[in-house]
């Protein structure tokens, strides 16, 4: 019985002294509160996936100190009741009685760690908010500069102007006279994805304006090409219905030639289909070189090979960082301007192989990203289901009280974020041959064709 008299005795001291305790936190958790509610919008009140989980709760702190009051209250009582019950001798209906004190205490201590933990997580996302504000004001002002460039395509342009509308909402959440930080964090990170992707976007017209560039450089060689040889071929063979035929065409591809130069000299263009149309007249060219050699069909092979391999490296171009393949597409053009098909068929292999290769690594990544952030999502939801059901099962164990609330339902698992020109064009004139090709960066110039 003494033993039993000191084992109440040091129960009851310990529940009183956490009762003293959790009323000492009231005062400050109210404050925290009432500091919250002045400063900012009702909505940060709600508790959301950002915050830490507690059993019992309602889904806000609004009513906490109430909660809180409450628990406190109902310990109270218990704690009474238990004295009473142990001084009449009924001593497992105390124990019982402080066993239940202890689960509304605890109680208490939830409610007002909710607060805390709000409070805190507000001054955070704050404080990190007006840095990050920050920093996309200065990367907003790098990429506006990126879309000056001339080789900046008109999505790039869009996407960099969605950017500044949405940092600029970003802008007026957080400057509101009473702040919702967690939205205004949305509104920037929606921001910063914008600006990250107009970055990535704006590299990959610049190499595609590149990628034209020698694309339009290999339709000149090609071309100049096939006008030497046809008038090699009519000095040697004299002229003939199908010899008129090739002076035609490449009369037709000239102009054809000087339309798509003038594409390069035009800022904002739409470089990947400037691409199709310079590979067009590359290949056509070529086409006509080996109706010259009678080689038609190994010239029809390797530009159908070519094109193909230049339409894999153009896909990469806007895909993967680089331009994987335009070496090899660049010696397949080469060969073709030489005549060596079979060379040209396997340079464009070389080139459609590592467009592929450079394609596939970027799918793989983005597979593993999406598949990490999966299996990220799944273990935290499980993780909170054990903790929630370990927290239940605690409490069912120490607490026989009917008016302790039950716990709560887990939240489900978020979802998963030409004109043709002139047909006289100096290319079919057979009394003479065309200025070499204009560099990369030249301007606009007088036809030579």
């Amino acid at each position: 019985a003494l033993d039993t008299a000191e084992h109440y005795q040091k129960r009851a001291e310990s529940a009183a002294a956490e009762s003293e305790r959790l009323s000492g936190l009231l005062p400050e958790a109210k404050r925290l509160l009432d500091s919250m509610r002045k400063q900012f919008a009702p909505s940060v009140l709600a508790l959301t996936a950002g915050d830490a989980t507690h059993p019992n709760g309602n889904g806000t702190i609004e009513d906490n100190i109430d909660e809180t009051e409450a628990a406190l209250e109902a310990a109270a009582d218990k704690q009474k009741r238990a004295a009473k019950a142990f001084k009449d001798g009924q001593f497992l209906k105390a124990a019982d009685l402080l066993g239940q004190a202890q689960a509304h205490h605890e109680i208490a201590q939830h409610r007002i760690s909710e607060i805390t933990e709000k409070h805190a997580r507000l001054d955070a996302v704050s404080a990190a908010n007006a840095l990050t504000r920050e920093s996309l004001k200065a990367a907003l002002a790098q990429a506006q500069q990126l879309v000056e460039d001339a080789s900046a395509m008109q999505p790039t342009i869009k996407l960099v102007a969605t950017a500044k509308t949405q940092l600029s909402k970003a802008g007026k959440a957080l400057d509101a006279e009473r702040v919702d930080p967690f939205q205004a964090a949305e509104l920037l990170a929606a921001a910063s994805q914008s600006l990250d992707q107009a970055k990535t976007f704006a590299q990959n017209d610049a190499d595609a304006m590149a990628q034209f560039a020698r694309a339009l450089k290999a339709a000149y060689d090609q071309l100049d090409e096939a006008g030497k040889y046809a008038q090699q071929v009519r000095q040697q063979t004299g002229d003939s219905p199908a010899l008129r035929q090739v002076f035609k065409k490449l009369g037709t591809l000239g102009d054809d030639y000087e339309a798509a130069a003038k594409v390069l000299q035009t800022p904002h263009s739409d470089w990947p289909t400037a691409d199709l149309e310079a590979d067009r007249i590359t290949s056509e060219a070529a086409q006509q070189v080996a109706i010259l050699k009678h080689q038609a069909k190994a010239a029809a092979d390797a530009n159908e090979a070519v094109s193909t391999a230049a339409d894999r490296v153009r896909e990469a171009t806007m895909r993967a960082p680089g331009t994987a393949g335009s070496e090899a597409l660049d010696q397949a053009r080469a060969a073709i301007r030489n005549g060596d098909y079979e060379a040209a068929q396997r340079f464009a292999a070389q080139a459609a192989q590592e467009a592929a290769d450079a394609i596939a690594q970027v799918e793989a990544e983005l597979q593993r990203q999406r598949q990490a952030e999966e299996d990220r999502l799944r273990q935290e939801a499980e993780d909170r289901r054990q903790r929630e059901q370990q927290e239940e099962q605690r409490r069912q164990r120490s607490s026989g009280d009917d008016t302790v609330s039950p716990a709560p339902t887990p939240a489900p698992e978020p979802d998963r974020q030409d004109n043709s020109g002139n047909s006289g064009s100096d290319w079919g004139n057979s009394s003479s041959t065309p200025d070499p090709a204009p560099s990369d960066n030249s301007g606009q110039s007088e036809s030579q064709f």
